[in-house]
């Protein structure tokens, strides 16, 4: 295979190329992607030593923890958001945050194992299109980092990726809009000049002056501390492709999850490389919530199956393609996939259950990249005190050896087994500040941090690894596969073109390719599709269906963005609900018993409460019917 395709697909997973150099290194010598040559001592050693960087990529010791971030902060719901970074490190630091494109700077001092705050001036936060709202947060020893976007009962905030880690490829987070006023979000901002970056929208979008179709690119040109934002109906799932490293932040400047229920909250993750993600997962349910949780697996590669607790729910999802369902509050879930996917846990709204609470957006970090041992923080106590909570998952076996604050923990929690793995979960009330957990045996563990106020939250991983798959190369010699001759069989009926990491079958003139992907036949199987306008024709005469259409020929109308229609109606277009008698809305999550004032001596009878569209007055409540036997006012 040719170096510079080679070259350019390992860029691509963000792990290093090992190119051409003019001069040789020495067998004491890192060979840097550009050619340059570093003492071998100075790979992964937590500072960059190559121009591009390329000596931190791919370390064993990748993680969330770092010297030097590069963040932004995304639109919230009103532009009066107050932004904070919260800071913790296990060692006393001298830090710095920067605004370097405004002008801002502030410095300080961490005393170790505890927390700093830094208030950021709400003017730093993103607006639509190209600006110069990039933030650089540096400090002398490595340090845990988070970012709160916060108005009053509309925040969340993100767990911030140190620099080094950062790649090429993204796959992006976020949720539907219900209307106008708030929109899903994509931010990006750049760590180098002169940096190109393609977006392939998964929805419309708009970035201040342009718009965008679902389907196409976007592309740009930013500079170092320059960020981008772009808002749309529902991003989830559009790919973000750079020419050199950027951050990127996947959210919403303030969601109803699910559609229908309320308030709105804002959404926020910064997102990890593509090379990062991972295919196993297990989740705890959000302690204090009755109503369930909302998830979504969002492919990263085409042809991936997503599984929950072994059975399969979801087949050949394409890259940026997403499943998404609902578990109960009691449900505790093994999540896995046959490709990399990214994974996202929801806080449902207040209503959906009356809880103190309301929606976030929490990252769910891959068994693959656990860690042994975690530095966290909760916002602090100002301007809103939440009631803070961290969810475990740790190997059966391992569960006595995990320590907070040097303690064991608290003899309450209790551990409920995730089917099919040999794993448990738990959650559990922690207080406000920083805090260390760890395995006094160094086994590896997740976890995750969130919190709830009334009609408030927030939620973030609490750390990760973030090692990507590396392949090795030196200037004369690949370790990869050529499958196309592997065993001296080729896999493909014709032609097979060698890849990395895999290959891509043709076939000969006057032939095409069938659904296999595999074999050739002289005519081309004729497209499934009931309508064009339904779905896209793929080879093999296999139909992709269109955002709201599913089924075989995608003549089947879906109704995912208004969450089914609430199991109160029927979905009788692409997310267009026809309801049931009594209910209102476009997902049928309103009760029209407000609509009648006649219905308004209704509630005041015992067990009464419930008006049907005729305004006939029944047992229940403005939230739905109940079948206690009790005689209402007519």
């Amino acid at each position: 295979m040719h170096l510079s395709l080679f070259a350019l697909l390992l860029l691509a997973s963000g792990c290093q190329v090992l190119a051409q150099s003019k001069r040789k290194c020495s067998s004491s010598e890192f060979i840097c992607t550009d050619g340059q040559c570093v003492p071998s001592e100075k790979r992964c050693d937590g500072n960059f030593d190559c121009n591009d960087g390329s000596d931190e990529n791919c370390c064993d010791q990748n993680s969330n923890s770092g010297k030097e971030f590069v963040i932004g902060f995304m639109a919230n719901y009103d532009g009066q958001a107050d932004l904070y970074l919260f800071m913790t490190s296990p060692k006393s630091l001298n830090y710095t945050v920067r605004a370097p494109r405004q002008s801002v700077t502030q410095t300080g001092f961490l005393q170790a194992n505890t927390l700093v705050s830094v208030q950021l001036n709400a003017s730093l936060k993103m607006p639509h299109g190209i600006s110069d709202r990039g933030i650089l947060i540096t400090a002398n020893e490595e340090m845990t980092v988070y970012g709160l976007n916060q108005e009053q009962h509309t925040t969340d905030a993100f767990l911030a990726l140190p620099t080094y880690i950062q790649g090429l490829e993204y796959v992006v987070p976020s949720y539907t809009e219900a209307d106008s006023s708030a929109n899903s979000l994509i931010g990006i901002v750049g760590i180098h000049n002169n940096t190109k970056v393609t977006i392939e929208l998964s929805s419309s979008a708009y970035d201040g002056s342009r718009s965008y179709s679902s389907g196409v690119n976007a592309t740009y040109t930013i500079n170092w501390m320059q960020t981008l934002q772009l808002e749309g109906h529902d991003l989830t799932g559009s790919r973000v492709y750079s020419d050199k490293t950027v951050a990127v932040f996947g959210g919403h400047q303030c969601a109803n999850v699910p559609l229908g229920s309320t308030a709105c909250d804002h959404l926020v993750e910064q997102v990890p490389p593509v090379a990062t993600l991972g295919t196993h997962f297990a989740t705890v349910p959000l302690a204090t919530r009755t109503g369930g949780d909302l998830f979504r697996v969002i492919a990263s590669r085409d042809g991936t199956d997503v599984y929950v607790n072994g059975v399969l729910q979801a087949s050949s999802l394409n890259a940026g393609r997403y499943h998404e369902f609902k578990a109960s509050s009691s449900s505790f879930l093994s999540i896995t996939a046959t490709q990399p996917v990214l994974l996202v846990q929801f806080s449902l709204g207040s209503t959906v259950d009356s809880t103190d609470s309301d929606p976030f957006m929490l990252m769910i970090p891959p068994v693959e990249q656990y860690r042994s041992s975690y530095v966290i923080s909760t916002p602090a106590s100002q301007p809103v005190a939440f009631s803070n909570y961290l969810s475990i998952i740790v190997p059966d076996d391992q569960k006595d050896g995990l320590r907070l604050d040097d303690q064991p923990l608290p003899s309450f929690v209790l551990w409920t087994n995730i089917p099919g793995q040999k794993l448990s979960g738990a959650s559990f009330n922690i207080s406000i500040g920083s805090h260390t957990v760890h395995h006094v045996d160094k086994s590896k563990f997740g976890l995750s941090t969130y919190g709830f106020q009334h009609y408030d939250s927030y939620g973030y991983p609490g750390g990760l690894q973030l090692k990507a798959q590396c392949v090795v190369k030196t200037p004369d010699r690949t370790s990869d596969i050529d499958e196309c001759n592997s065993g001296g069989q080729s896999p493909c009926q014709h032609i097979c073109n060698n890849t990395f990491g895999s290959y891509q079958c043709s076939c000969h003139q006057g032939y095409f390719l069938q659904a296999d992907r595999q074999s050739c036949s002289r005519s081309a199987q004729p497209c499934r599709c009931s309508s064009i306008a339904n779905g896209i024709c793929r080879i093999g005469g296999l139909c992709e269906c269109r955002p709201g259409w599913g089924g075989p020929t995608c003549s089947n109308p879906q109704c995912h963005l208004v969450n089914h229609c609430s199991n109160r109606g029927n979905c009788v277009a692409p997310n267009t609900c026809q309801c049931d008698r009594g209910w209102t809305g476009f997902a049928c999550a309103a009760s029209t018993c407000p609509q009648f004032t006649t219905c308004s001596s209704c509630s005041q009878v015992p067990h009464c409460g419930w008006c049907d569209s005729q305004q006939k007055c029944l047992t229940g409540t403005a939230f739905g019917p109940s079948d206690k036997d009790t005689s209402c006012p007519e």
